[in-house]
């Protein structure tokens, strides 16, 4: 169970990583030709665009890793019909985030070209747009792929004991509410959980969803589905 969690957290933390990493590659290729003054205002709209035209295979970068992660994920269950829907919810939903980025980009870029700004004062204000919104981006992804993350196990979980322990790291990086749960020996019924969106120390945000939102943006833990037996075996009282 551990050893799969990290698993995946470190395989979204290099997708991640990589992903920012192309974001300014790209951005540094067009900002190359925007900081040239002689530029017409349709050689600087285009730059706008493109900026936004290269967001594109993100797309598709993101949906061979979504394919992977969630094969893996019904792997760990034996669900092959959970690959499935997964990753075509997760996608869609991605697809919309990737989409908002793009158009943003291209509408405060436009109105900072139509403003007059040229050159190099130009490149930078583009650079600082773009990375805004992909910093709002890269989080988005960070919150969607654990999102989904999350759901598919919860739908797995469903089918059988529906009974839940609050899985991930217990360190110094813990939120108050996931310090708390994580390391309560007790496993949860949905009620039980559900009972937790009153919880003192939970993000406002958060309440009625702790259920697939967990602690909040950015939360490493995930409700783990278990068994009458492990409950049992591993000395858990139950919290409905």
């Amino acid at each position: 169970m551990d050893e799969f969690l990290n698993e995946l957290s470190t395989d979204l933390d290099a997708f991640l990583e990589d992903m920012q990493g192309r974001v300014e590659d790209m951005t540094d290729n067009i900002l190359t030709q925007v900081e040239e003054d002689n530029l017409s205002r349709s050689d600087l709209m285009f730059w706008a665009a493109a900026v936004a035209i290269a967001l594109g295979p993100e797309l598709r970068r993101l949906n061979t890793f979504m394919a992977s992660r969630s094969l893996k994920i019904a792997d760990q269950f034996g669900d092959d019909e959970l690959a499935r829907t997964y990753r075509r919810k997760a996608m869609l939903m991605a697809d919309a985030n990737i989409g908002i980025a793009a158009a943003a980009i291209n509408a405060k870029t436009q109105e900072t070209v139509i403003a007059g700004v040229r050159g190099r004062e130009l490149a930078d204000g583009i650079r600082t747009i773009i990375e805004q919104e992909m910093m709002d981006l890269i989080k988005s992804m960070d919150t969607t792929v654990s999102l989904f993350d999350r759901i598919a196990i919860r739908d797995v979980g469903e089918t059988r004991d529906n009974l839940w322990i609050y899985k991930g790291p217990a360190d110094n990086r813990n939120r108050k509410f996931c310090a708390d749960i994580v390391r309560r020996k007790v496993a949860f019924t949905p009620s039980g959980i559900e009972k937790l969106n009153e919880h003192p120390d939970l993000h406002k945000y958060v309440p009625p969803n702790v259920s697939v939102l967990c602690g909040g943006y950015g939360c490493r833990h995930v409700w783990w589905p278990v068994t009458e037996q492990y409950v049992q075996q591993a000395g858990l009282r139950i919290e409905s």
